[in-house]
């Protein structure tokens, strides 16, 4: 995947924010689930197979991302997220001088089916998307034009080094390409956790792949 398709992506991705009519992004509030939607973990969800979806799935505990962090919105996150997000988003301006932003958080089933129909060879397909839980992100640099490619950044570089520390993965990168089947997104990362995101950063595992997996042995009463 060259790099001019991964910017003709991103740059999608931001003009199709202001078209898409959700419940995120018609309102000055999220979404609440009516009632519980049983053992649903969104720290712990893997995608690997194929029965794996979320089109019923409605997060707990979505709050507003504040204005300063965004490139456009409004948008929602879990609040963990989000707290993780702004401590991180600190120190990578503390070090770096460089701030970021959120183009795209947490995605409606309605928003993902829109993305699945209109970028079939991007978007996962509604309820197999990352963004549906409400722990992902896709950042940019504040203020800092279109054309400059993020993983060419200090601050693509500063993330790669110290995101876990704070929670945060890059969920596809070029080494899993052949086995996710999704290609290098740089600016996509989810929070998981400072645990996993640890070793997950420092066993060079397949995010989830390697939660698939620790699902299966727990199920077995194993440790993982």
């Amino acid at each position: 995947m060259n790099k001019i398709k991964i910017k003709t992506y991103f740059i999608f991705i931001l003009l199709a924010s202001f078209l898409i009519s959700s419940s995120a992004l018609a309102t000055v509030s999220c979404p609440k689930p009516a009632k519980s939607q049983g053992n649903v973990n969104h720290i712990f969800f893997s995608f690997s197979k194929k029965e794996s979806n979320l089109k019923t799935y409605l997060p707990q505990n979505l709050v507003l991302i504040d204005k300063e962090y965004l490139k456009n919105g409004p948008r929602c996150l879990t609040k963990q997220s989000y707290t993780a997000f702004v401590s991180m988003n600190n120190a990578l301006k503390e070090d770096t001088g460089q701030s970021l932003v959120v183009a795209s958080a947490w995605r409606s089933l309605r928003t993902q089916q829109y993305f699945a129909r209109t970028r079939p060879s991007f978007a996962a397909g509604p309820g197999r998307s990352e963004h549906q839980l409400g722990t992902t992100i896709d950042i940019h640099i504040k203020d800092v034009k279109e054309g400059e490619y993020f993983s060419d950044t200090f601050a693509y570089s500063w993330m790669i080094e110290h995101a876990q520390e704070y929670g945060f993965v890059q969920s596809f990168n070029l080494e899993y390409e052949d086995s996710t089947g999704i290609p290098n997104e740089p600016w996509h990362w989810r929070f998981v956790g400072k645990t996993i995101a640890t070793k997950v950063k420092n066993e060079n595992l397949n995010l989830n792949k390697y939660l698939q997996d620790r699902k299966d042995a727990k199920l077995k009463g194993l440790n993982y």
